[in-house]
């Protein structure tokens, strides 16, 4: 694959992340546009290695950012690990969290909540999580089932309501006595009070103590809390091979196969976001827009 690394939109712990610009017309279709690049030096790059493979077992599902494959380079005299992900142009929950003083409204909630059950619906690998999202049986037994997961979304959908942790910390509280907290006697997070009836009724679904009688991914699906959500993450067409109903008038001259067919997902999807983050990208906060001869303008006819 040959590539520019281009401009820097994010640095982590273990990596950093530029947008990537492919060279030459014939790497266009090797990456999605537009594609991000995370990269970390080789000596470093454990973490963001398992993120690959945790992305190839997830495998596809419109709800979990895309992999796109793998490299390595030489810059400066160091090798980097490289690893090509779809581009989420509206950041994390908590940008969003944040673009709105600090707590998401639950209208948007609903909608976020409702692609976390979908992705999780879909997948069924388990992973281990971090104290903060562990449920009692996680802790207690070392299990880490699809239930699990559910107890976790429970606990993001009360830190996007409140802005705050499901468990209320002290100063001075350890690790250890999170996992008391979680693993022994009958507290479960607190349920914000500002939350509807049904945001409530919903979260308490993913509160149940007994694994077995926790709602499974499926049954949230038909909770009044999300399930007249619309899917608002439909891409708005960009050309004509975008709209549903377009067939192409080419017959394919070779039989088809799952190998094919995961080709031309892999080079034909377009990056999909929805028509709100487009015309968001288009809004400027802090820095207000200059319409100037300077800003690379280009003649279209």
């Amino acid at each position: 694959m040959d590539w520019v690394r281009g401009e820097s939109v994010g640095r982590g712990t273990f990596a950093t992340v530029h947008l990537v610009l492919p060279k030459g017309s014939s790497n266009s279709t090797l990456f999605p546009s537009p594609t991000a690049v995370k990269s970390s030096e080789v000596s470093t790059s454990y973490s963001l290695k398992n993120e690959r493979h945790v992305l190839d077992c997830l495998g596809s599902c419109q709800q979990i950012i895309r992999c796109f494959g793998d490299d390595y380079t030489f810059e400066n005299s160091h090798e980097y690990y490289n690893l090509f992900l779809e581009y989420a142009s509206a950041g994390t929950l908590a940008d969003q969290a944040k673009f709105h003083g600090g707590r998401i409204p639950e209208q948007n909630i609903r909608g976020y909540t409702r692609s976390i059950v979908e992705g999780e619906e879909q997948s069924r690998l388990e992973c281990r999580g971090t104290p903060l999202f562990m449920s009692p049986e996680s802790v207690n037994n070392g299990e880490y089932e699809s239930a699990a997961d559910i107890w976790a979304l429970g606990c993001a959908v009360v830190e996007m309501v409140t802005g705050k942790p499901a468990w209320s910390l002290e100063k001075d509280s350890s690790m250890w006595s999170l996992l008391l907290r979680i693993g022994g006697g009958e507290e479960s997070p607190m349920i914000p009070q500002d939350l509807s009836k049904e945001g409530k009724d919903f979260v308490e679904k993913c509160f149940v103590k007994d694994p077995r009688k926790r709602w499974t991914a499926e049954m949230l699906l038909s909770h009044p809390f999300i399930e007249e959500v619309k899917n608002g993450n439909e891409a708005s067409p960009r050309n004509h091979f975008d709209f549903n109903d377009w067939v192409s008038s080419v017959s394919r001259s070779t039989p088809s196969s799952p190998e094919f067919e995961e080709s031309c997902q892999r080079n034909f999807d377009a990056y999909s976001f929805s028509g709100v983050d487009r015309l968001r990208q288009l809004v400027t906060v802090e820095v207000p827009v200059t319409w100037s001869e300077s800003d690379s303008w280009i003649n279209v006819r």
